[in-house]
């Protein structure tokens, strides 16, 4: 059976941790959710049976990535898979920054078509490094371009967007008919996959223009958009704008709801975080509502450039530039002043980098546009 993975759903892990403070009830949660220790994050830590990480977990992060105790790095995923035997493709990347000092959320979108060096690979998109070897190798990418440290990746299921968005009431957003018109595309296409009438939640183009009510189906479709606008830079300004919305909404959300809409989305969730780092969160981060939710995109504005390899549209980035961007958004710090406190080895992107392949893609990854 066809099926589509977005990111989007995440909106109740960040709901799970900061705001579960009951823990009889944890543990039947924490069980619905697909936990991957197998694919724990570039391998950097040896866990035991329960998943758990080892005492000496922080002596093993590498000394060329910067990390500091009070901000998590979780890596939202998001992919798209077409057919069962597909590896797919990481269709939306957001890091989820959680600053439990500042008190603070940083939603940083990470554009499909940056331009970087995949380790062991040579160049290519960043969508393709997760079809290249999952969900490490993205990680891998990420970290070896930007020299910032990732703890923990949840990677979801397409419903539980849609589950997640109808549980925290909607969203309301303010639609154009040409942005309607392609969302109709997407959910008649979604509907045919989930087995539904295609034309339940079509909206009019014309009728529905303007500041609107959308449920969870039709924000998914919403959040897809890529041909309307300015591509990609539009499509994740949505993607941040409905999962900062749904965020907001969440922290008005009580027990019974939040119970149902746990119990509705996390079986959709995949994830490498243990019981034991997710207690930890809940520890750290008791007053949800007080946390103030940003946003950043990578790359910033001005900080790109279009470009074709072999034929292949793709974003050039500045990367020193970007980075800079990234730290202060995240950490409030300027990396190329903050490098020698933490960097005790060239990172790869500073190295004489010799990329044999660059602009090729891999024979066994083929790179498409989405919807």
């Amino acid at each position: 059976m066809k099926k589509i993975l977005k990111a989007f759903g995440i909106l109740f892990i960040v709901l799970f941790v900061l705001t579960s403070a009951a823990y009889g009830l944890f543990f039947r949660y924490y069980n619905m959710m697909d936990f991957d220790p197998i694919a724990q994050v570039s391998n950097r830590f040896k866990k035991d049976d329960t998943g758990e990480k080892a005492a000496n977990a922080k002596e093993s992060i590498p000394s060329h990535l910067y990390h500091e105790d009070d901000v998590k790095n979780i890596l939202l995923i998001g992919t798209d898979i077409r057919g069962e035997n597909e590896q797919g493709r990481s269709d939306t990347v957001i890091l989820m920054s959680v600053d439990t000092k500042d008190k603070k959320i940083i939603l940083t979108s990470f554009m499909r078509d940056s331009y970087l060096i995949i380790p062991g690979l040579g160049k290519n998109r960043l969508n393709a490094a997760y079809g290249y070897g999952g969900v490490e190798k993205l990680v891998d990418t990420i970290e070896t371009n930007f020299d910032l440290y990732i703890d923990n990746f949840v990677q979801v299921d397409f419903d539980a967007f849609i589950n997640g968005i109808d549980a925290v009431g909607g969203v309301d957003i303010e639609v154009s008919s040409a942005e309607i018109e392609n969302m109709n595309i997407s959910i008649d296409e979604v509907n045919k996959i989930r087995g539904i009438d295609p034309k339940t939640d079509i909206m009019d183009p014309y009728a529905d223009a303007g500041y609107v009510h959308l449920n969870g189906a039709q924000a998914l479709a919403y959040a897809r958009i890529r041909h309307v606008g300015n591509a990609d830079f539009e499509r994740t300004e949505r993607q941040r704008k409905v999962l900062t919305q749904a965020i907001e909404n969440g922290k008005k959300m009580d027990m019974f709801s939040i119970d149902r809409g746990l119990k509705s989305v996390l079986p959709e969730i995949t994830t490498d975080v243990s019981q034991g780092e997710i207690l930890s969160y809940i520890k750290e981060t008791p007053n949800m509502d007080e946390y103030e939710v940003t946003t950043l995109r990578i790359p910033a504005e001005g900080l790109a450039f279009d470009k074709r390899v072999l034929g292949m549209a793709v974003l050039g980035l500045d990367i020193d530039a970007n980075k800079k961007v990234l730290f202060e958004g995240i950490y409030g710090i300027n990396p190329n002043a903050e490098e020698d406190s933490y960097v005790e080895e060239d990172t790869p992107h500073q190295q004489n980098y010799e990329d044999p392949q660059d602009g090729n893609t891999n024979s066994n990854t083929t790179v498409e546009e989405g919807l």
